[in-house]
């Protein structure tokens, strides 16, 4: 996947959580689909410092402020940032333990 596309799949999860047709962020299947997503992204360069838009917990926290239509109640915000921390413990994880 490109970076574009990783983003909009995960735009699409995420809308999918607040509709109801995926369940819980932590449990399979859909963690685990996340987790694919963070893993093509690591394993294509997508979070090294020269990739743009930089796929880190922090690059998608900008590009999910400026593209995504989150709900204003706080669901969507604690949502996405449950997320990106699954998306920093797993990139911590393949740092400093290797793929």
């Amino acid at each position: 996947m490109t970076e574009e596309e990783i983003i909009q799949t995960l735009i699409d999860y995420l809308n999918q959580h607040l509709s109801g047709t995926r369940g819980y962020i932590g449990h399979s299947p859909y963690k685990s689909d996340i987790f694919e997503l963070f893993a093509d992204a690591y394993r294509k360069g997508y979070l090294d410092v020269s990739s743009n838009p930089r796929l880190t917990a922090d690059g998608l926290r900008q590009v999910l402020s400026a593209r995504w239509s989150a709900p204003d109640d706080d669901q969507g915000q604690r949502l996405m940032e449950g997320v990106l921390q699954m998306w920093r413990e797993w990139q911590y994880a393949w740092d400093h333990h290797g793929n």
